[in-house]
């Protein structure tokens, strides 16, 4: 859910398109990111899913990264520290994905399948 937003940002941003978005969906992406990665960081550990946890909260902290980064590059006016916070930015987001993966990999194997 949350990727999908933050990847239409990411991507008019890498296009050159970054003053086409508002600030304040890119700072809304934010905080609705630091919500859910404070709520997930303060849900009850389960030592069954505890890889999973840990991953997906790493994949939380990449992607708030990269939506705080991208808030620095639209209200930058110094095309070099543009360039350079959308390309932090698009690097966290893909982080984020790789851990999303990760987080996915480990659920399945943490749990296990039934067949009847």
């Amino acid at each position: 859910m949350y990727q999908k937003h933050l990847a239409a940002i990411q991507q008019q941003a890498s296009a050159g398109r970054l003053d086409a978005v508002d600030v304040g969906d890119v700072r809304a992406l934010y905080g609705e990111l630091s919500n859910a990665r404070t709520a997930m960081a303060q849900a009850p550990p389960s030592d069954r899913l505890a890889v999973y946890d840990g991953t997906l909260i790493g994949a939380h902290d990449q992607a708030v990264m990269s939506a705080e980064i991208l808030s620095r590059a639209r209200l930058t006016d110094i095309p070099e520290a543009r360039t350079a916070f959308i390309d932090e930015a698009a690097a966290r987001a893909a982080e984020s994905s790789r851990l999303q993966v990760n987080a996915a990999n480990a659920y399945s194997l943490a749990l296990p399948v039934a067949v009847g």
